[in-house]
């Protein structure tokens, strides 16, 4: 399954339209993309590989652009301003590299969702055809599914055709699913069983997001609060009330405040 996730990015990444990446392509992949598992590798899109360079030289201008603001506008030392824009950069590089694997991530969820689903349809297929190739197959031609489900199933067929084992090629393909109900659903198929679930997991799913979506809630408005009250306690202290170090308060504030609510959000989602 490794091999196979690993071939899929290969692919895509071939077939992406010139785009050029002033940060290499694969430190940027070991960044938003190194934490994924190899089935959940499965589940990234040329999209995914192009938002990720267009982060990567976004993260770049920041670096410039907000460190030739403040060499412009503030008497900071030059040390001192590298390291906030970099600081900066990189915390967006971070930020947003996060929100594309988190969006992988919930299309592999999303896949586990309708498992059931498809999982009853391919066990009916088995009733009626009496055959596991015609019973994918059935299922592949069809335009009902995700172009994930297209795609698994593809891959499915290929093994079989290359003359690979039943028995193996499905113990192998299951691991896809990220439930144990669903991956033994699926190692069962041949025993040709109707399968028949509510998918009550999904209930508990929900309840779940509201209440990390309350905590959230919560969280933020504390920072919120508590982060603009410690900068200007530091800032009544150590700069003068004319000073042009003010202008960076609000700028500081903005900035790390919308990263950390989508900080936050990314970090739920997962």
């Amino acid at each position: 399954m490794k091999k196979r996730g690993r071939f899929h990015i290969n692919k895509r990444l071939k077939t992406l339209d010139k785009i050029y990446s002033i940060i290499p392509i694969e430190i940027l992949e070991k960044r938003a993309l190194g934490k994924i598992t190899p089935n959940t590798q499965l589940f990234v899109k040329g999209e995914d590989i192009k938002q990720l360079v267009k982060t990567g030289n976004v993260s770049v201008m920041i670096l410039i652009g907000f460190g030739a603001i403040l060499y412009s506008t503030t008497s900071l030392n030059f040390f001192f301003i590298i390291l906030i824009s970099f600081i900066t950069s990189l915390l967006f590089l971070y930020i947003f590299s996060d929100f594309i694997r988190t969006k992988i991530n919930e299309r592999h969820q999303e896949f586990d969702e309708t498992a059931f689903l498809i999982l009853n349809s391919l066990a009916i297929n088995m009733v009626i055809t009496k055959s596991f190739p015609h019973s994918v197959n059935l299922l592949a031609s069809t335009n009902c599914h995700s172009e994930f489900y297209r795609n698994f199933f593809t891959d499915i067929l290929m093994d079989l055709n290359l003359g690979k084992k039943e028995g193996e090629i499905i113990t192998r393909s299951s691991e896809v699913f990220l439930s144990k109900k669903n991956q033994q659903y699926f190692e069962s198929i041949l025993m040709e069983e109707f399968i028949v679930d509510s998918d009550p997991d999904f209930l508990i799913r929900i309840k779940k997001m509201i209440s990390i979506t309350e905590d959230n809630i919560a969280i933020f408005i504390a920072v919120s609060c508590i982060l603009p009250l410690i900068l200007t306690l530091i800032f009544s202290i150590t700069v003068s009330m004319n000073s042009m170090y003010l202008l960076l308060f609000p700028v500081f504030y903005a900035v790390y405040g919308s990263y950390l609510l989508k900080f936050i959000q990314n970090k739920s989602s997962e």
